[in-house]
């Protein structure tokens, strides 16, 4: 869950309540028999999905709960095996397997892949009519894999496209950052470089305004001084 933003996270959740509705929807429709216990154990499929995405996800110190919750999932999803006859309850199984790749560790989700082929490939066995072809239980074996395998590659590979597009997003994030603090810092030097030009500028006036005052001002002093005692020695000296 760290990889996704909140987006993805929702389109995700989306997808999940809505496959699992729909799913639900076609099973009720195409089973004839054992209508009720399908609809039953399909029920509690949705509650326990919802419980998982909207509680449990979104707290990590819950997250294992969730992990207990999909194990329970596909025990219900081998019962409905039993009683489906259409064959459509497979679906549960793939959205389960969906569930544990988005929101839970690689290991965690290999192990949720292969138990759901095996609950699939044993509820198959088991079913008495197929032990009179054991052709077409290897063959539907064979095509359930590879099914399984390319359904979960998919999975994996748009996990991965998430992962990149998820920390793609989070550098461009931290560069727009970095840009506007460092705007914000050019802009305060900025504003200490004006501040310092403003310094300067008054330092040099009143520099220029002491040297006016020590240096030409006493030399006008003088010379005034001087022009006054020589208008006065003239009287004096006129005779």
């Amino acid at each position: 869950m760290i990889f996704m933003d909140k987006n993805t996270e929702k389109t995700i959740w989306i997808i999940l309540y809505f496959s699992f509705t729909l799913i639900f929807l076609l099973l009720l429709y195409s089973s004839n028999e054992n209508r009720v216990i399908i609809g039953f154990l399909s029920s509690l499929l949705i509650i326990s999905v919802s419980i998982r995405l909207s509680i449990l996800y979104p707290n990590p110190s819950k997250k294992y709960i969730g992990k207990f919750l999909i194990f329970v999932d596909l025990t219900v999803v081998y019962l409905i095996f039993a009683a489906d006859t259409s064959g459509i309850s497979i679906l549960y199984t793939i959205i389960i397997i969906m569930d544990s790749i988005f929101f839970h560790s690689y290991t965690f989700s290999f192990l949720i892949i292969v138990l759901g082929y095996l609950s699939f490939i044993i509820n198959k066995i088991s079913t008495p009519s197929l032990y009179t072809n054991l052709g077409n239980i290897s063959l539907s074996s064979v095509i359930a894999l590879l099914g399984f395998v390319f359904l979960s590659s998919i999975l994996y590979f748009l996990k991965e496209q998430i992962i990149q597009r998820s920390k793609l997003s989070n550098s461009m994030n931290e560069i727009e950052e970095k840009n506007i603090k460092l705007e914000k810092a050019y802009s305060k030097l900025k504003e200490h470089s004006e501040a310092l030009e403003e310094m300067a500028a008054l330092k040099e006036r009143n520099r220029i305004s002491r040297e006016l005052h020590d240096t030409v001002g006493h030399t006008l002093t003088t010379v005034l001084v001087e022009i006054e005692a020589g208008k006065r020695l003239l009287i004096k000296d006129k005779p």
